[in-house]
């Protein structure tokens, strides 16, 4: 369970967190191990934590699914008291039933108009395609160019680019391409991309992170006809869920048949400065609360 020390709260107290989950606004979060092995782990860390071995006042998980084994454990212990709060959702798609079965819930209309749409941008000459191992760094870059100009074009201030985080997602689909985790793929035409999907797979289960477009090919719907694209070769491959991750967006609900719960949740070590975090937490809650119905 990668942690990190930071500083924040009313008192400015030491708060443990995931590593990097509110530099890189992270999705649902999960401490790492089999799902059989959960609860030990999670008692060995809890020890280690209520122990005099670090010094912390509070424990942050931003995120965290309904079904996480954080979520499901944390009640099994009293010394380690949660709060929890209902904080978005995580939509995703039942792959289980198979391709046909999930395009036979969307009506007449809707399939028709997913195929024109296919069928247009391939008389255009364009096709899908993985990016090719030789070619992982370039194909990333090409992601990153990509969300950019989508970003600028409808004014929107993204927090996916720099190249210290280019840097970082080259090296981790590098990683994760040799173990046969990454999907990067692309709608493209003679070398020349117009959209692009980024995802990693891991225990059947298709993770969605980010996505690309070329503006001046958006009245051609290519995130649209993409998006069909990956969600057949996940049915093709045999995995049993496409996850969309963290957002309620409107075009994740459209594609999306099932969703998830997201939770945060929050610890207080039983110390004094800890109480006195719980308390000044609460007290700044509730006066949030307050101001904002009297202002409503």
């Amino acid at each position: 369970m990668p942690l990190a020390m930071g500083k924040g709260g009313f008192l400015g107290g030491r708060v443990l967190t995931f590593c990097a989950s509110s530099e890189l606004y992270s999705d649902h979060l999960d401490m790492i191990s089999s799902r059989q092995d959960s609860l030990a782990c999670l008692e060995t860390l809890w020890d280690f934590l209520k122990g005099d071995g670090l010094s912390w006042e509070s424990l942050v998980i931003s995120t965290v699914s309904s079904e996480s084994a954080l979520f499901r454990h944390a009640s099994d212990f009293e010394e380690m008291a949660w709060e929890v709060r209902e904080k978005s959702a995580a939509p995703y798609i039942d792959l289980s039933a198979g391709f046909d079965a999930y395009m036979s819930a969307f009506n007449g209309k809707h399939r028709y108009t997913l195929k024109k749409k296919a069928r247009r941008l391939s008389e255009q000459g364009f096709s899908y395609a993985a990016c090719a191992p030789g070619e992982i760094e370039a194909g990333v870059a090409g992601l990153f160019e990509l969300h950019r100009l989508r970003a600028v074009s409808k004014g929107i201030d993204s927090t996916f680019n720099g190249e210290k985080l280019l840097s970082l997602h080259k090296a981790a689909s590098m990683s994760l391409s040799g173990k046969g985790r990454l999907w990067l793929r692309f709608l493209q035409r003679d070398g020349t991309k117009i959209a692009a999907f980024y995802g990693f797979e891991l225990g059947g289960r298709l993770f969605y992170y980010q996505f690309g477009i070329d503006p001046h090919w958006e009245p051609w719907s290519p995130g649209t006809v993409l998006m069909y694209n990956v969600i057949e070769e996940a049915f093709s491959k045999g995995l049993h869920e496409f996850d969309f991750l963290r957002g309620d967006e409107a075009y994740k609900s459209d594609w999306a048949n099932k969703r998830r719960t997201l939770y945060s949740m929050k610890s207080y070590r039983k110390s004094i400065r800890g109480n006195l975090s719980r308390t000044a937490f609460r007290s700044m809650d509730f006066l949030k609360k307050n101001v904002r119905s009297l202002m409503s």
